[in-house]
């Protein structure tokens, strides 16, 4: 179980009912270096060992990425599955141990699907997307704290500030999303994704590069749908008119994105939900 101070690593010998070992490691750049040595020491054996993660933000992503790279099987466990899995085996204790005992439980009787991380070219658009949402939050809030000062008796100083920084805020984040533009006409795949992407009414830039990040740094098992969520508000008087609306949503299918995408028209019922649609596999 991964923090941002500690790590508690549970490990199994053999067998789930076997004898159980606990080590308490202090979460850093080195902790894999850590692991790994305290693994040495026990004898256990790399190549039939299972690394079972609980994501803690990103605080789990330096233990991951350096035990994928020694070539270790690693797995970042879905949070709601292991608590799942938790209270289908009566395990009721919540603490750090008992966490990383269930973990452990977790990999040994589930045998989940190993992660694989995502290319560097995702992972520095994740990167860059996750600095423009910063920015754009950071900007909000001095825009917000500036409307505040205009209706209220307010220090000439503070409003200078306050401006001062929203066009700093502005020029970071226009700086920002021509990397993430640049980013993405630099790598063909992602160029030619973005352009599928951004064909959908409704779809631009924004929305489009998140889409990106998620459909190309994730792998898919099976059929999986991914809906932008648009929220109209509606008066009584043009709800009757809501039928003529249409809605997207993409359908990805195979075990893999490198399948291709298909963009299908959904039209919304008022009162009804969605319609079905019937697609046809590849």
């Amino acid at each position: 179980m991964s923090g941002k101070v500690k790590l508690i690593s549970a490990c199994f010998r053999k067998a789930p009912e076997g004898k159980r070992k606990t080590k308490v490691l202090s979460n850093g750049p080195d902790v894999a270096r850590q692991l790994l040595d305290w693994l040495e020491v026990r004898e256990v054996i790399l190549s039939e060992l299972q690394v079972i993660l609980e994501p803690t933000g990103t605080y789990h992503e330096h233990l991951a990425y350096r035990l994928h790279k020694k070539g270790l099987l690693v797995v970042i466990a879905s949070p709601v599955r292991v608590q799942s899995f938790a209270t289908g085996m009566c395990i009721l204790t919540k603490n750090d141990h008992a966490d990383a005992h269930v973990l452990a439980l977790y990999g040994a009787l589930r045998q989940p699907q190993a992660w694989v991380p995502p290319p560097p070219a995702i992972r520095e658009l994740k990167a860059l997307l996750k600095r423009r949402d910063a920015l754009r939050e950071d900007l909000q809030r001095e825009q917000n704290w500036l409307e505040k000062l205009h209706v209220t008796r307010f220090s000439t100083r503070v409003e200078a500030s306050v401006t001062q920084m929203i066009a700093a805020l502005d020029a970071e984040l226009l700086s920002v999303q021509q990397q993430i533009d640049a980013h993405i006409d630099n790598h063909p795949d992602l160029k030619q994704d973005m352009k599928y992407l951004t064909s959908v009414k409704g779809i631009g830039k924004q929305v489009g590069s998140n889409m990106l990040a998620v459909l190309r740094g994730n792998s898919f098992s099976s059929t999986a749908c991914l809906f932008p969520r648009p929220a109209p508000r509606f008066s009584c008087a043009c709800l009757r008119s809501v039928s003529s609306m249409t809605f997207w949503f993409i359908m990805i299918y195979g075990v893999s994105i490198r399948y291709p995408v298909r963009v299908y028209p959904v039209p919304f019922i008022p009162g009804g939900g969605w319609s079905r649609v019937s697609p046809a596999y590849p």
